[in-house]
């Protein structure tokens, strides 16, 4: 039988170590809400694939578990390490205790999830619509007049209509 890893898979441990020598590391929990859960989920994936956050422990029902692959439910508690780079000088001005224990704290750049830009809920949107059977979108959708039918696909502007410049003499 194969041995499965604790940790997330391909976690460049020895980087986090490196990270724990130099100090250059928070110790971070979070609490998994129901209406944002799977942005939660995204943005932790996010962060870890970007090598800043390293998921260490789920609480769940009261019970601690080794956080691994499986994904986050609601109600859960995550404790991770966070990856806080400080230069050396900092470290030495700010008076930096290498002894100091680290305690969970909320980390803001994790508990602030990422506000998504116009363009990408537009290809969302749109990304929804074009997985959707035909039959579903002809049904649901009222019907368009040309003019609608022709909008800018972007912002949802109607076409310019072009018009004739106003004349000077009278029509009869």
């Amino acid at each position: 039988p194969k041995v499965q890893p604790a940790f997330v898979p391909k976690m460049p441990l020895k980087t986090w170590n490196r990270y724990l020598a130099d100090r250059d590391v928070r110790l971070g929990e979070i609490f998994l809400q129901e209406p944002t859960l799977v942005e939660q989920q995204v943005h932790i994936a996010t962060l870890i694939a970007d090598g800043k956050l390293m998921p260490l422990l789920v609480e769940r029902e009261g019970q601690f578990q080794i956080a691994s692959t499986d994904v986050f439910q609601k109600g859960d508690r995550l404790l991770y390490l966070w990856h806080n780079p400080k230069s050396k000088m900092l470290k030495r001005l700010g008076g930096s205790n290498p002894t100091a224990r680290l305690l969970p704290e909320r980390i803001t750049d994790v508990e602030t999830l990422p506000q998504p830009s116009v363009e990408i809920e537009q290809l969302l949107s749109k990304s929804i619509a074009a997985t959707a059977p035909a039959a579903e979108i002809s049904e649901s959708a009222p019907s368009k007049s040309p003019l609608e039918a022709t909008a800018n696909p972007l912002t949802g502007a109607p076409p310019a209509v072009q018009t004739e410049p106003p004349t000077d003499s009278p029509q009869p």
